[in-house]
């Protein structure tokens, strides 16, 4: 897959209970 999403709260690929926020490149350490 080698388009890229847009920034968003996206499933935690960590913890799939929570929600990871994806600034356009990269995950951050924000999560809901």
């Amino acid at each position: 897959m080698s388009r890229t999403l847009p920034p968003g709260w996206y499933p935690d690929p960590d913890a799939p209970l929570l929600e990871r926020w994806w600034n356009g490149t990269a995950w951050t350490d924000h999560r809901r």
